[in-house]
């Protein structure tokens, strides 16, 4: 299973955990940057700045319930 994992750049407290979106499309082509990008901004304040956000890919083994990193984090 695809999962994404939004997190919020401060530069005073580092890198802060948001959530985890699972990704329940029954067509996974269908996923786009923009609409990953909108999930997160629902996560933080509307005033916060976005160039601060990210994500990372990850698939999640359902036999262990494991996490791997699938791509390199995303800069929204």
């Amino acid at each position: 299973m695809i999962e994404y994992e939004f997190y919020f750049r401060d530069e005073r407290t580092g890198c802060k955990f948001l959530g985890k979106l699972q990704e329940k499309r029954k067509y996974p082509n269908r996923i786009t940057y923009k609409s990953l990008v909108n999930w997160g901004r629902k996560l933080i304040d509307p005033n916060a700045d976005i160039k601060n956000l990210f994500f990372v890919q990850v698939k999640k083994d359902n036999n262990t319930g494991k996490t791997y990193r699938t791509n390199p984090p995303f800069r929204a």
